[in-house]
């Protein structure tokens, strides 16, 4: 086995499948209406009140409201999950 077969295991156990849909699975019907989302900086760390993320030029924090009807939920290591007037997604940094 290789170096990444040996890891393999450990990325799962330390990060859960996600439930959201990534953004590009969004039906079109919803995508059509959810503002830009720019995301350009990540900051991840186990503590909730450390994350932080730059989205359209500003710098949020989890449970912060983007505009009106959109929700930045959760922080995740590669991006964020968003509630957009109840549908939840998932949107990369990159």
């Amino acid at each position: 086995m290789g170096l990444v077969e040996d890891l393999k295991p450990l990325i799962s156990e330390t990060r859960p499948a996600r439930k959201e849909p990534e953004y590009s699975q969004v039906p079109a019907s919803v995508k059509n209406d959810i503002p830009k989302l720019s995301l350009s900086f990540l900051v991840y760390s186990e503590k909730p009140a450390e994350r932080r993320v730059t989205i359209n030029g500003k710098v949020l924090r989890e449970g912060d409201e983007i505009s009106e009807g959109l929700k930045l939920e959760k922080i995740t290591h590669e991006g964020a999950v968003f509630n957009y007037r109840g549908f939840h997604f998932h949107k990369g940094v990159f």
